[in-house]
């Protein structure tokens, strides 16, 4: 052992060396950590942006340039978003998030909500919560989220796993998600998540607008709601649907569609019941190219008119995304579709004609933590009004995430 040891003199010193500076950083580690339990992540994006068209929008039966010209000024903009994640037991999660920004919805400039962009948040760069809720197990299979702020897709699958993200997937609010996920934007209430196995999962949410207002017609059940129901099948890895179902109270101003849409009984209801249906799908055709879109139905139905009337409304998109076009973490990506439309009304206002939405983008993965993504939005017949002139919206979106 002497031997060895006096043998081996020189490399024990070194790592005796190496165990005392380890030993020194974990201290030092210990002692500044931000905390044992919790998980500091954050989103910065800026934005340059701008409009460009002829006449504003208008909905049917008012005079084409009523409203004035497209407001076509570029502007810079941006949108910061600071996320603790903190697990007490290793399989819960309490998220919150808190989120300042001054990016403009552009239905001001254009007169339409079918202009707007994903990533949207104009608070006067004001610091809010706009996100707080808490997950837990029970079981092996089944989760809990309690939810005091936030939205329906927080506990659902919305199958759109390319496109999906605000900050770096599709630029408009009409790709990143179907229409159906949007009837309630924020509130409060709970959602269960149940994997029957790895195929097939349940989900269901419900959110009030109004949960902590305790005057009549308002609070956890008597003012807006949705409860949403999804079936998420994903037969094999690269393949995944989603059947959606979902009913709400006053809720379907889902804020990227037509103004006869977000009103369909022109301000005579108070009391508007929304039954929705949804199937969306994504398919990873090859490595380089997935498939994906949603098709829509919703029915509205006036519970404070006389005999009841009844609006039906339909949309659908259809998107192409190729990951790792160029480069790996790039992508290049396209959406067409159709914003929600009322097709038929009993109370007599309909969408006569049909939009058509078309976006492409191209993502810049520049680094891990860096992106730049250039994008360009054409609307034509906006508003579901073939009077209307088409509407051009591009954007180059720059992502931090750190």
């Amino acid at each position: 052992m002497q031997r060895l040891q006096k043998e081996f003199t020189a490399e024990l010193s070194i790592l005796r060396g190496r165990v005392d500076s380890l030993a020194t950083r974990t201290d030092q580690f210990e002692s500044q950590q931000f905390s044992t339990t919790t998980k500091f992540t954050g989103e910065v994006v800026f934005a340059v942006s701008g409009a460009f068209g002829d006449d504003k929008a208008v909905p049917a039966g008012e005079t084409p340039g009523s409203r004035g010209k497209v407001g076509d000024n570029i502007i810079f903009s941006d949108r910061v978003r600071l996320i603790f994640n903190t697990s007490f037991t290793g399989q819960d999660l309490l998220r919150i998030r808190f989120q300042a920004g001054n990016i403009p919805n552009f239905r001001d400039a254009t007169g339409t909500n079918m202009a707007r962009l994903s990533f949207d948040s104009d608070t006067g760069n004001q610091l809010i919560l706009n996100q707080l809720y808490y997950q837990f197990p029970i079981g092996s299979a089944a989760k809990v989220t309690a939810i005091a702020q936030g939205t329906l897709f927080d506990v659902v699958d919305t199958i759109n796993p390319l496109l999906g993200s605000d900050g770096r997937g599709s630029i408009s609010a009409l790709g990143i998600r179907s229409p159906i996920y949007r009837e309630e934007t924020g509130g409060t209430g709970i959602g269960i998540s149940y994997n029957f196995n790895s195929a097939i999962n349940l989900a269901m949410v419900y959110l009030a607008s109004e949960a902590n207002n305790p005057t009549a017609g308002s609070g956890l059940f008597d003012g807006s709601y949705s409860a949403l129901a999804q079936l998420t099948l994903k037969p094999t890895k690269s393949l995944s649907f989603g059947l959606t179902y979902a009913r709400s109270l006053n809720a379907i101003d889902i804020s990227t569609s037509s103004t006869i849409t977000n009103d369909p009984f022109n301000g005579a209801s108070q009391n508007i019941v929304g039954n929705s249906y949804s199937l969306a799908a994504s398919w990873l055709v090859n490595p380089t190219f997935r498939l994906g879109g949603w098709v829509g139905y919703l029915q509205a139905s006036a519970q404070d008119i006389p005999n009841d009337p009844s609006a039906e409304i339909f949309y659908y998109a259809v998107n192409f995304g190729f990951p790792d076009f160029g480069k790996e973490g790039n992508l290049l990506g396209f959406v067409f579709g159709q914003p929600p439309k009322v097709i038929s009304n009993e109370f007599g206002v309909v969408d006569r004609n049909t939009s058509l939405h078309f976006e492409a983008l191209y993502r810049l993965q520049v680094n891990d933590n860096f992106s730049i993504t250039p994008g360009a939005i054409v609307i034509i017949n906006p508003d579901h009004n073939s009077n209307n002139d088409t509407i051009f919206v591009g954007t180059i979106r720059t992502t931090f995430q750190f």
